[in-house]
């Protein structure tokens, strides 16, 4: 009996609870009422605050680019290039990274020049103004980034001798080259322009805008073709030589150049005279000038020590510069010779 009513009262105790914890309709609907307007509330609080550090962000990037603008006198003219630039960035508004990061100024201006929407010279003198130019450590995309005092080799599309020439400062419209006196160049021809640093060889087609005295005064491009990574170009001759071993009096035996460039060759070995680690004394001719002489060290031998593969360790610049333009000349104009 006593058990009974414990457990009546245990009951009558749950009961009370669950009836004290119980929502009326009323209750219900205030409280999701209330949880409503604070979601709600935190969602336009959130968009209000967004659109405000949006126009805050804006008014910063415009300040700043506008403040760049004056600092580097860009006129009307390039800052309507840099706004069509604008339109390749993630965000358009960031405008002002063309003025400081240059390899965002490369991606808009790749983009733009796919799309032919800019003359590349307009790119190439807005680069210039910004800066973006001559640093000997990339590799050039611009002839803007061509240093002043650097070697180049200008040859006439139709197969003519190149010419050595020296860079001179970059003007925004021009991209100027010394020649030798005598060199024969028209304005209006196209020419090809080859530049060599240690990340390459890079080939430039231009148009001569411009001569005066020695100096051509050529259309900038933002279009450098590599040709090779290498120091220095080389390309495939088949080309007689006499070779020795150097500082001896042996006889010079005939042999035949296989492949040659401004730091070495590969030719065959005679006999298998010779042997990687060799100091060998080449005499050969381009068939543009007298006989040339160079002095090369084997590195290594291929094809079962039928072909030796060599680097000039003692060669004059004038002589370097020779077998330069002899590989850039067809084969028929040197035969001619």
């Amino acid at each position: 009996m006593y058990l009974l009513q414990v457990q009546d009262v245990q009951r009558e105790v749950i009961r009370r609870v669950m009836e004290a914890y119980r929502a009326r309709p009323l209750e219900l609907a205030i409280v999701l009422g209330g949880v409503v307007l604070l979601i709600g509330g935190l969602w336009v609080y959130t968009r209000v605050e967004q659109r405000r550090y949006r126009r805050e962000r804006s008014r910063r990037a415009q300040a700043a680019y506008d403040e760049k603008t004056d600092q580097l006198k860009i006129p009307p003219s390039w800052q309507s290039l840099l706004e069509r630039m604008a339109l390749y960035l993630p965000n358009s508004e960031d405008k002002y990274l063309l003025l400081e990061n240059e390899w965002m100024f490369n991606s808009c201006a790749q983009k733009l020049l796919e799309q032919d929407e800019a003359p590349a010279d307009a790119i190439a003198a807005l680069r210039l103004q910004l800066g973006f130019a001559q640093n000997r450590e990339k590799a050039p995309s611009s002839t803007v980034h061509l240093p002043e005092g650097s070697t180049v080799f200008v040859r006439r599309l139709k197969g003519e001798r190149p010419v050595r020439g020296r860079v001179m400062a970059p003007e925004p419209h021009a991209f100027r080259v010394v020649v030798p006196p005598g060199a024969h160049f028209r304005t209006g021809s196209s020419v090809d322009v080859f530049y060599q640093s240690h990340t390459g060889i890079f080939r430039i087609h231009t148009l001569v805008q411009n001569i005066e005295d020695n100096v051509l005064s050529l259309r900038h491009s933002e279009t450098l073709t590599r040709y090779q990574k290498r120091k220095y170009f080389r390309r495939n001759v088949k080309m007689p030589v006499l070779v020795r071993r150097a500082d001896s009096d042996q006889a010079a035996l005939q042999s035949t150049i296989e492949d040659l460039g401004g730091g070495g060759a590969s030719m065959q070995n005679p006999g298998q005279q010779f042997r990687s680690g060799d100091r060998l004394e080449l005499r050969f001719s381009t068939g543009l000038a007298e006989r040339l002489q160079v002095i090369g060290e084997v590195i290594r031998t291929s094809h079962n020590g039928n072909t030796l593969h060599l680097r000039f360790t003692s060669i004059r610049e004038p002589v370097r510069d020779r077998i330069f333009q002899a590989i850039f000349t067809p084969r028929t104009q040197q035969q001619a010779r």
